[in-house]
């Protein structure tokens, strides 16, 4: 009955309840199936959060943490399994489990723990639990908990997610995530909330002369927004061979020291392995005597690059010509794209102008997006020969607008051509990151 009693009450309750018309062997039988298969798999993803919702009632009142479960079927695509955390179990008996079974402690590939506002007690023993488990951990996300992971034991992290803004009191000079880099296994690594990040003068600022081009981490991402001043620069130049960087939008807007411009430059060291770039609304702006550095500028150089996913104004400033110098030629981002680009993930801004005291909103002229797109078809064979797909998202365009923009883009008949003849799929969306069932296909 072993397997049983390391079951949650709920699924115990409900497991029991099904075979009891049967006989006591029959129960033992079932029992000694979970144990071998079922558990394994059951605990194989564990999640924690503070924030029980609706369910508090499910809850005991002496644990103030709630432990979730999900099994580790990979969704389609072959992506990392991701914790959905179910909050109907009580941590004292979960926690009682995973001490006592080391062969459930075993299977236990994923963890998360969210500890918005805990106490010192809550807190350490969320440590306990993340030392009991980081030896077979790849994949934690750590949001709002300090854990020294001691970086001279052994560790397996392949992917590891953990939040600044909690560390900026404890780690003053960043050595602590720092550090991270140097976790040898670690090949994904996201950091939230930055915009606390602290930036010294290069007197003052620690340097780390050890790390250039020793890390082994391949993805770098800050979904929150980047870090203010050159230590986003200097971290570029840490990992060995970077493949991936993504920038989501800043929670507060605050702007970014390092230009578009230099960015791209800082990413020149890695233009041999960086295979996708994501920039969501980068919060950088210059003087009008800087705006050459307000673009990427030319992305030839990055032979490896196949998906990028950035605004349109990051690679030209032609629509801030076309609005305000009338100007009549639209901007040529075909020139700019690289030579391996397979997708292409487009925003298009929405600019405001006041005329007088009205402010009246004007989106990018469909017209205008038709033509831009035809180019970037027209050029593939000689320019891109790999681009297979196109899309254009729009994240604050109403379904109307949407609608009436789609319906502009229809009527375009070279642009469906150019696409069709050149085998490229063309997509609406309002979310970059949008799966192909929430884009709406043109071509």
């Amino acid at each position: 009955m072993g397997g049983l009693s390391a079951l949650p009450e709920e699924l115990k309750y409900e497991i029991v309840r099904w075979v009891a018309h049967r006989s006591l062997p029959a129960l033992a039988s079932v029992s000694r199936q979970l144990h071998r298969l079922v558990i394994p798999r059951l605990y194989h993803c564990v999640s924690y959060n503070e924030k029980d919702g609706g369910d508090n009632d499910r809850v005991s009142t002496g644990s103030p943490i709630c432990a979730g479960f999900a099994t580790a079927i990979p969704p389609a695509g072959g992506d990392a399994p991701s914790c959905l955390p179910s909050r109907i179990f009580k941590l004292s008996s979960f926690l009682d489990t995973i001490v006592k079974c080391q062969h459930i402690r075993s299977h236990i590939t994923t963890a998360g723990f969210d500890m918005f506002g805990s106490s010192s007690g809550a807190v350490d023993t969320v440590s306990n639990i993340i030392d009991l488990l980081l030896p077979s951990l790849h994949t934690l996300d750590i949001s709002h908990v300090f854990y020294d992971f001691g970086l001279g034991t052994d560790i397996a992290l392949k992917s590891l997610k953990v939040t600044h803004s909690l560390l900026s009191h404890r780690d003053p000079e960043n050595t602590y995530l720092f550090s991270l880099f140097r976790i040898a296994t670690l090949r994904n690594l996201s950091i939230e909330n930055v915009r606390e990040w602290h930036t010294y003068p290069l007197s003052c600022r620690p340097q780390h002369p050890a790390r250039l081009r020793t890390s082994n981490v391949t993805s770098l991402s800050f979904p929150t927004g980047v870090p203010r001043g050159n230590d986003l620069a200097e971290i570029l130049l840490w990992p060995k061979a970077l493949e991936v960087f993504e920038v989501g939008p800043p929670t507060e807007f605050i702007t970014s020291f390092l230009s578009p411009r230099k960015l791209a430059e800082v990413l020149n060291c890695q233009q041999h392995s960086l295979r996708e770039l994501y920039i969501v609304k980068y919060p950088y702006k210059g003087l009008r005597a800087e705006k050459d550095n307000a673009t990427l500028g030319d992305l030839h150089i990055f032979s490896a690059l196949t998906r990028l996913c950035v605004s349109m104004n990051l690679l030209s400033d032609g629509y801030e010509k076309l609005y305000f110098n009338q100007s009549q030629t639209p901007p040529q981002i075909w020139q700019n794209l690289p030579p391996t680009i397979e997708e292409l993930r487009l925003e298009t801004e929405q600019v405001v102008q006041w005329p007088g005291r009205n402010m009246l909103p004007m989106s990018d002229p469909a017209n205008e997006l038709a033509i831009l797109l035809s180019e970037i078809a027209r050029h593939k064979g000689s320019r891109y020969p790999n681009l297979q797909e196109v899309v254009v998202w729009q994240p604050r365009r109403t379904k109307f607008g949407q609608a009436l923009y789609l319906e502009h883009l229809r009527r375009s008949p070279d642009l469906l051509r150019n696409f069709e003849e050149n085998e490229i799929r063309l997509f609406l969306s309002q979310d970059p990151k949008a799966s192909a069932l929430d884009r709406i296909e043109l071509v």
